[in-house]
């Protein structure tokens, strides 16, 4: 025998799946792969900073760090310098601890503050 399927039971399943999905949105901002903790770094050489710079940044950023327009990175936070080379935002490429480890990026951030 065929159940009938009123208006009524397509509203209920479709409120019931919005509130599901709304409840896996809800667990992946408590703690998922999209939330990005601040790695810490140690401490930074400038000498090593200035050639890691030289390989990575200075295409776009160029040697005093200020090619890049309205971009000052001698200027900028480590956080905000540590945020924008994990993130890569705007146009600029994300660099994984694979490709810029923490000792490296803690080099560039010495170098910059030496600018």
């Amino acid at each position: 025998m065929m159940k009938k399927i009123t208006n009524k039971t397509v509203a209920t399943k479709t409120v019931s799946s919005i509130f599901f999905m709304l409840s896996l949105l809800s667990l992946g901002a408590c703690g998922g792969a999209a939330t990005t903790a601040t790695e810490t770094l140690p401490t930074g050489v400038a000498a090593d900073g200035l050639t890691v710079y030289t390989a990575n940044c200075t295409t776009c950023h160029g040697a005093g760090g200020t090619s890049q327009s309205g971009v000052d990175l001698a200027s900028e936070s480590t956080a905000s310098i540590q945020s924008a080379v994990r993130s890569g935002p705007g146009s600029m490429t994300a660099y994984s601890t694979t490709q810029i480890t923490s000792q490296q990026l803690a080099d560039i951030i010495a170098y910059l503050a030496t600018l």
